[in-house]
């Protein structure tokens, strides 16, 4: 009896902390206001195993304006983003890691010079 209750009291356990451990992959940068330009939701992956992410750009109000997922290679680098003048003027990135160390990867948000992506970050904010 005193066995079977110990194997339930871990289960119990791991069970409560399953949910956890997915928070804890989840990176998201601050807000940044954008006044018309480019913005631009980039990760990379510095690990030696492929991560596969769900990217997501975000206004100030926690709505989801874009979303996509992908599995990025070692050494490779992803993003997603908005032209100028598409969307609200202040958004944020929402990396959501479903394999993949958030230690092993590089993420940020970029407000870019210009109405496309070609253009160099303004300003950046970093994802933790």
């Amino acid at each position: 009896m005193m066995r079977l209750r110990n194997v339930l009291m871990i289960t119990v356990a791991a069970l409560t902390m399953a949910p956890a451990a997915h928070a804890a992959s989840v990176l998201v940068t601050s807000a940044l206001a954008r006044g018309g330009v480019a913005f631009f939701c980039r990760i990379v992956n510095a690990d030696k195993t492929d991560v596969d992410v769900t990217i997501e750009t975000v206004e100030s109000d926690g709505d989801v304006i874009s979303t996509f997922r992908r599995t990025i290679a070692p050494g490779a680098a992803y993003g997603i983003g908005r032209v100028g003048n598409d969307g609200p003027s202040v958004l944020y990135c929402r990396f959501d890691l479903h394999k993949g160390s958030k230690n092993k990867v590089r993420a940020n948000a970029c407000a870019l010079s210009s109405l496309d992506t070609s253009g160099p970050c303004l300003s950046t904010a970093e994802a933790r």
